[in-house]
């Protein structure tokens, strides 16, 4: 049984539906942990130890991000403040923002690292050690 990583979002700016992002990428199960809603312009992958999460956040200081994290929910919001001007034209998207992502069980929420550079949030988690593959040794008997 896979777990899901579900995104949705919510506030003023909505998006058009884009399925199971991975499905439609691949077609197939490999990613299944992840699947996805109308939501903030995002990149989502992982490899055989960690999840990665990365969000545009253009024009976004990081003392304006905020994250939790409550029973699998990892909520991302922040809020981007206009520039009061009286004269020329801005077409720039200010307002709140806000993702929830549902965490898969394999996800270690409490090592889970953010990172806001060049207007991109990128979030790490590690998957849990009972996730992670192992080696097992062979013996001779």
């Amino acid at each position: 049984m896979s777990q899901q990583m579900n995104l949705t979002r919510n506030g003023p700016h909505a998006l058009t539906p884009i399925g199971t992002l991975f499905e439609r990428l691949l077609g197939s199960d490999a990613l299944a942990p992840f699947s996805t809603r109308p939501g903030l312009p995002l990149a989502i992958w992982q490899d055989e130890h960690t999840f990665y999460v990365e969000i545009d956040a253009p024009g976004v200081k990081p003392e304006d991000v905020q994250l939790s994290v409550h029973n699998r929910d990892l909520t991302v919001s922040w809020e981007r403040r206009t520039e009061k001007r009286d004269d020329g034209v801005d077409t720039r998207t200010f307002g709140k923002f806000e993702q929830m992502l549902r965490l898969p069980t394999t996800a270690d929420d409490a090592k889970l690292e953010a990172n806001l550079t060049h207007g991109v949030l990128r979030l790490t988690v590690p998957k849990t050690e009972q996730a992670k593959p192992r080696k097992i040794e062979v013996k001779a008997s």
